[in-house]
């Protein structure tokens, strides 16, 4: 954690970026907006921003940053354990979610966070309190923060029900204009050299931003201010209400930032991007991001709405007297450092791990009796996952020291029950008492598409489907973190043309346009999957290869029979015991049936499609790999 007692880059003194700043400064008017989501490539200050605006809520305002290795533990906290064995008291330890609480908590390459850290960050940052119930303790905090995560969407996506979470999306990107990189990285250069002279010159913009964000208070929102934004939400199609609450907040901030006394057209007008960009995807072939078409249209339906009457008039539709929505913070209701209840009483004489002769040498291989199935495999040894409770020592393990104190004492427990006089004697652990953490991790899939380019019937509508296929697969394969490549042969030759990635960004630009023609080169395309999978298994991937083609081999590299020598690559397949599908789409009324041999050869599955078509490839590889 960073307070702002430290020198950082001011947040005035960042270059351009100016919708990206915008956005934040509205989510620290007001936090209920739900954070911000920047998107963009390496070194586009994105990280730097998020740092500044911590100091422009308060001077202590804690930076708190997120590692991307970070732990369940470590993120909503645990037992206290210098607590436990020095003060013999049991203690809860808050985790970086309470030391978050009045600042900013910042997520780099958040689409690369587990699916079950990012929702507790999500939920905390929406509700302002956090509720602990693990370890024994059963407590809530406080955990208002501003959440501002970023990433790179070359890297993967986040999935449509995270996107959504988050209030606000910037796409940020470094300028184009040579004067505007020129004067970022000369300001820069003088910051590296001279830090606390750069923030002296700086400070009064910080100090009077600083001041300018202290005193603006969102104006009051109308019934025809929201009606606005509704009429505009439904016209982009967008599920669920939460986009038309933060197009009404985010204007509301605008408003009383630029001095106004209520919102005005241009208000929501100005952040209908921002809250929607992320929003309105609707088939995997969208773009992220409004285009001035659809700018111009969203805001010539604002125009249409006039509720510019009602500046003057800011009545509460319920005539209860009360704002349309409060920002009260439900307060603690535990005291965390005094936990109820009484704490079992120990000393520990030495250290655990110094006490104990724990064999480390030798390599655990504790997996599931069920973890065969391709994919789904429940793997306890890799110490990552989520953590699914614990189980007994086994050498090699990680030693969890919670579940082994809480052990000690249980044993210890039960001794005073025969020895009254137990609790003055330090607690020393057997090895009975030793625990190590179970993690839930399912194995993350990659799938390796061998598609047939040559010049054969139909090939352009196959290339067609096969790309709709991969397009689909990507958008809902967030959950395990799968991975999708494609290998294209035709014209003598193979070619990586996607490699792994779970991008559909990616997988657009590298496959807009894809050659097709020529002849079939089927032994060079097999065997150029193997090597993708041997890299993928050095990676922890699961590799699956699917070999979409009619599999009438025209050409061989080494002058021997083409089908010959598909078939050969075929049984290579087979040794190295890779799971496999080989898709037929031969469309001829005379079959030669040879995708057929080569499915036998390969020890693959074999499925013939009359027509191909993107949905029943995509449906094929789902069932098969589990791929999601």
């Amino acid at each position: 954690m960073e307070t702002q007692n430290s020198i950082y880059y001011p947040f005035t003194a960042v270059v351009g970026q100016d919708e990206a700043k915008l956005a934040l400064l509205l989510n620290a008017i007001d936090p209920k907006i739900g954070g911000v989501l920047l998107r963009g490539e390496k070194g586009s200050a994105k990280t730097t921003l998020a740092r500044g605006l911590a100091s422009l809520l308060s001077l202590d305002a804690p930076f708190v940053e997120l590692p991307l290795g970070a732990t369940e533990d470590r993120l909503v906290g645990s037992l206290d354990i210098s607590a436990a064995l020095d003060e013999s008291k049991r203690k809860f330890q808050p985790g970086l979610l309470a030391q978050a609480d009045g600042g900013v908590l910042y997520v780099d390459e958040i689409n690369l966070l587990p699916d079950h850290l990012v929702d507790m960050l999500l939920d905390a940052a929406a509700s302002g309190i956090h509720r602990v119930e693990r370890d024994s303790f059963s407590h809530q905090h406080k955990s208002r923060f501003i959440l501002i995560g970023s990433m790179n969407p070359e890297e993967g996506e986040l999935r449509p029900q995270l996107l959504d979470r988050f209030g606000l999306c910037v796409d940020v990107r470094a300028s184009n204009e040579i004067s505007e990189r020129v004067e970022a990285v000369s300001r820069r250069l003088d910051f590296d050299a001279n830090p606390e002279q750069f923030y002296n010159f700086w400070k009064s913009n910080e100090d009077d931003l600083r001041e300018k964000i202290t005193l603006t208070t969102p104006v009051p929102i109308t019934p025809k201010v929201i009606q606005a934004a509704s009429k505009v939400c439904v016209s982009f199609a967008v599920e669920g209400l939460r986009a038309d609450l933060v197009l009404c907040r985010s204007a509301a901030a605008l408003a009383a930032w630029d001095g106004k006394a209520a919102i005005e057209h241009s208000d929501l007008a100005q952040v209908i991007e921002l809250v929607l960009s992320h929003r309105k995807r609707q088939s995997p072939l969208d773009d992220i991001g409004l285009d001035d078409q659809q700018l111009s249209a969203a805001i010539d339906n604002l125009m249409s709405s006039d509720f510019d009457e009602e500046k003057t008039d800011q009545a509460d539709p319920n005539g209860d007297g009360k704002d349309i929505e409060s920002n009260e913070i439900p307060s603690d209701q535990n005291n965390l450092d005094n936990p109820p209840g009484e704490s079992e009483r120990f000393v520990a004489s030495i250290g655990l791990k110094k006490q104990l002769d724990i064999d480390t040498t030798s390599r655990s291989k504790n997996i599931d009796k069920n973890s065969a199935a391709f994919g789904k495999a429940t793997n306890f040894e890799s110490n990552r996952g989520r953590i699914k409770g614990s189980q007994p020592f086994i050498p090699g393990g990680k030693l969890a020291i919670q579940p082994t104190i809480q052990a000690g004492l249980a044993r210890k427990a039960f001794e005073q029950q025969k020895d009254s006089q137990a609790w003055r004697r330090p607690l020393r652990f057997e090895k009975k008492d030793l625990m190590q953490a179970k993690f839930e991790s399912k194995s993350a899939n990659l799938v390796i598409l061998v598609v047939d380019s040559s010049g054969s019937m139909g090939t352009i509508e196959r290339i067609e489907a096969i790309k709709g296929a991969i397009f689909s697969l990507l958008l809902d394969s967030y959950t395990n973190r799968d991975r999708l490549a494609m290998i294209s042969f035709g014209d003598k030759e193979a070619k990586v043309v996607l490699k792994p990635t779970g991008s559909i960004e990616i997988a657009k630009a590298r496959l807009a346009n894809l050659a097709t023609g020529g002849t079939t080169p089927l032994a060079q395309g097999i065997r150029k999957s193997l090597e993708i999978c041997k890299d993928g298994l050095s990676k922890k991937y699961q590799p699956f290869i699917v070999v979409i083609s009619d599999a009438k081999a025209t050409w061989s590299a080494n002058g021997l029979d083409p089908m010959q020598e598909a078939l050969l690559a075929g049984e290579e397949v087979r040794r190295c015991k890779i799971p496999c599908s080989v898709i037929d789409t031969e469309q001829s009324s005379f079959k030669l049936a040879m995708a057929s041999k080569l499915a036998t050869s390969m020890g693959a599955s074999y499925i013939h499609l009359d027509e191909v078509k993107s949905e029943s490839i995509a449906s094929i590889i789902r069932d098969a790999t589990d791929f999601r």
